[in-house]
């Protein structure tokens, strides 16, 4: 299942581009149809989602059900129905069944997208547990060994991140950076953990003006310990940038000074990541003490 994921996010995209180009070409060449104006409603809804999330990466976290964007591919499909259902409305122009097709072809896309590619389909976690010890694991720190057993005795965040090339764990980090220097006055740990490869990692680090300690889980050895690991979790196409096919489920934990897990989000939207307000009081809380 991960893997037809995986393919979808690369074909997806390259289909609606295909059909928008085609039903502008409809709308410049061709006399004036209403049903190829449907047709882009329905196709550029996730286009100019994608993109915006893709280049502006400020977006932790989205509504599950994308209202505006439903509304405008709901409008479109709408629309096109309508026309075939009632061709009088526009007989001036001879209506093309391959319209009909690409709409539905880009609802169908959209749809898939919201319900099924955004679900990343985690099963119970039974590593992971809200008072009890978060188990020790070892990451790397500029091919440097590092165990977790070296962090004890003060709060930690350990926010595990699929990499640079997914814009909503890069919007993550960036909303966390700017309650940072506050949280650091009180000792806390910021642990930002990630699969991808150490130069990824030491490229994110020097994005951010912050002294967070960026992380390799190479292997992903430590997402396998902790019952986070993400086959096949990685589009497909991105593997050209150095990227591995697996990667890790997002995942945000806070542990007290005594090791303890006092906040757990395992999310399971590839579109939503934590409030930091939800965990962030916790440290100031005597449990964390």
């Amino acid at each position: 299942m991960n893997a037809l994921k995986s393919l979808y996010m690369l074909l997806a995209p390259l289909t609606l581009m295909a059909v928008i180009v085609y039903a502008i070409y409809q709308l410049v060449a061709s006399p004036f149809d209403f049903a190829w104006v449907a047709v882009l409603l329905t196709a550029l809804p996730l286009m100019v989602f994608l993109m915006g999330v893709m280049i502006f990466q400020n977006k932790p976290r989205t509504h599950d059900y994308l209202p505006v964007h439903s509304l405008v591919v709901a409008l479109g499909m709408a629309m096109i129905l309508v026309l075939f259902i009632i061709p009088s409305l526009q007989s001036n122009v001879k209506l093309n069944t391959m319209s009909l097709v690409l709409a539905e072809i880009s609802t169908a896309i959209y749809i898939l997208y919201l319900f099924w590619y955004s679900s990343l389909g985690r099963v119970a976690n039974t590593k992971l547990a809200l008072g009890r010890a978060l188990p020790e694991f070892k990451v790397y720190d500029e091919e440097q060994e590092i165990n977790s057993a070296s962090f004890k005795g003060k709060p930690l965040v350990l926010i595990f991140y699929r990499g640079n090339w997914c814009p909503f764990c890069v919007a993550q980090i960036k909303e966390l950076a700017k309650d940072y220097q506050e949280l650091s006055l009180q000792g806390v740990k910021f642990l930002l953990i990630s699969p991808q490869p150490e130069y990824q990692t030491k490229a994110i680090a020097k994005k951010f003006n912050v002294p967070f300690t960026f992380l390799s889980d190479l292997g992903n050895f430590t997402a396998k310990q902790l019952g986070i690991y993400h086959k096949n979790g990685l589009p497909t196409g991105m593997n050209i940038l150095g990227y591995n096919s697996d990667t890790v489920y997002p995942t945000v934990i806070v542990t007290n000074s005594k090791g303890e897990v006092i906040y757990l989000n395992e999310t399971n939207s590839f579109r939503d990541r934590p409030d930091p307000m939800e965990y962030l009081p916790l440290i100031a809380d005597k449990k964390a003490a």
